[in-house]
C-alpha cells in the first residue's frame, strides 16, 4: 500500500518523466479505496477538493448536522471500490493529504455528487479552482431545494426575489451579513457570495461579522 507522499512522488516522477509536467498539471492515478474517514477524505490520506461536508472526527469541534450520513452516503459510494484521483493543482494540504478529484470507474464525479445530493458544501480555494462554478450551481440547486445539509436553513422568499438564507458571506473580504443589514440585499447577487447555516458557522469558516 502506498502511502499518499509516496503516491504523489509515483505521480511526479512518471509525469515529468514523459515531459508532461505543466503549469497546471492533471495527474491521475486509480487507487482502491481502503477505508472512508468522514464526508470528504478517506485512505490513503486522500482529501476531496472543491468541497466541505460536516465535520464528524474533530477533536475540538461537535459532530455537525448530517455529517455522520455524509460520511454514510460516502462510505456507500466508494468503500472498496477502485477510484481514479485527479490531483488539484495544489496537490497536497498542510496534513500531507493529497488534495484530489475522485472519478468512479463509471465517470460518476463523487466531489459534484456530495454537493448536488447535499452532502457538502461549495468549498473551493485557491488555487485549485478548476470546478469551482460547477460546484457552487450545484449547491445553488440543492439548497432551493432543501437536500440533507439545507434541510433546515429557515429560507424565505419573496415574491419574486431569490432565496434569503440566514447569513450571507463575502468569501472575498470574509465578512458576513444578516437580514436588515446595509450589505444583505447586494450580497444575495454577488459572485463572492458564500452561505452560512448560522453565525456560528460563518465564525468558523473564519468570517467577521458586518458592522453596517
Amino acid at each position: 500500500m502506498l502511502t499518499q507522499n509516496k503516491l504523489l512522488l509515483f505521480f511526479l516522477f512518471h509525469v515529468s518523466a514523459l515531459g508532461l509536467l505543466t503549469v497546471e498539471p492533471a495527474l491521475s492515478q486509480t487507487v482502491k479505496v481502503r477505508r472512508v474517514i468522514d464526508g470528504d477524505t478517506f485512505h490513503v490520506g486522500v482529501r476531496i477538493i472543491g468541497v466541505d461536508t460536516p465535520e464528524t472526527r474533530h477533536p475540538r469541534k461537535p459532530v455537525g448536522f448530517f455529517g455522520k450520513e455524509a460520511a454514510a452516503f460516502l462510505r456507500k459510494l466508494i468503500q472498496g471500490k477502485m477510484v481514479r484521483l485527479e490531483l488539484g493543482r495544489d496537490p497536497m494540504d498542510r496534513y500531507g493529504r493529497l488534495l484530489s478529484y475522485v472519478y468512479l470507474p463509471n465517470g460518476v464525479f463523487v466531489n459534484a455528487l456530495l454537493v448536488a445530493e447535499g452532502y457538502a458544501r461549495a468549498s473551493p480555494y485557491r488555487p485549485n479552482l478548476k470546478f469551482a462554478d460547477l460546484f457552487r450551481e450545484l449547491e445553488r440547486k440543492a439548497r432551493a431545494t432543501r437536500k440533507e445539509i439545507w434541510s433546515r436553513i429557515p429560507v424565505k422568499r419573496g415574491r419574486s426575489g431569490p432565496l434569503r438564507p440566514p447569513v450571507i458571506g463575502n468569501k472575498k473580504t470574509r465578512v458576513y451579513h444578516l437580514p436588515g443589514g446595509l450589505y444583505y440585499d447586494p450580497m444575495l447577487r454577488s459572485k463572492h457570495r458564500e452561505d452560512f447555516l448560522s453565525e456560528k458557522d460563518a465564525i468558523r469558516k473564519n468570517h467577521t461579522k458586518s458592522k453596517k
